[in-house]
């Protein structure tokens, strides 16, 4: 069940600076976590894939009887932000921002196939904005 996520602000407002740098129509963008610190940072890539992307949107098309799934190819900022982690983090914070002026902030709970990625790569607590705040759930 989803809480109000206890991080400060201030962290909070790296992942939306994140997402108001992607160039993609949905600005998207994570950062991931050890212990409080910064490891990586990514936005979502309407223009790019990759393989790891593609993997887990066949699986997730498979789990979820759900074929458009598989037509995922795009690189989410979850899936960018994993590799670029290269697998070390224990909590990830997703914004996605849009709106009047591109700064109010949008739901960006991970999809389908964000979540199978990153369940795997053992990311615990999940923070995601919503149209009334960042939320947070334990995956643990």
């Amino acid at each position: 069940m989803p809480t109000r996520s206890p991080l400060k602000p201030e962290i909070l407002n790296q992942a939306i600076a994140v997402a108001m740098s992607s160039q993609s129509k949905k600005k998207v963008g994570s950062i991931i976590l050890k212990k409080n610190k910064l490891i990586a940072s990514a936005v979502n890539l309407e223009d790019k894939t990759h393989p790891i992307q593609a993997s887990y949107g066949k699986r997730a098309s498979v789990i979820h009887n759900n074929r458009g799934l598989r037509e995922k190819r795009f690189l989410h900022s979850e899936v960018n932000c994993l590799i670029r982690s290269k697998g070390r983090g224990d909590t990830i914070i997703v914004a996605r921002v849009g709106g009047r002026g591109g700064k109010e902030l949008r739901m960006a709970k991970p999809c389908p196939i964000c979540t199978i990625a990153l369940k795997e790569y053992g990311i615990k607590h999940v923070h995601y904005s919503t149209d009334i705040g960042f939320y947070y759930e334990y995956w643990g």
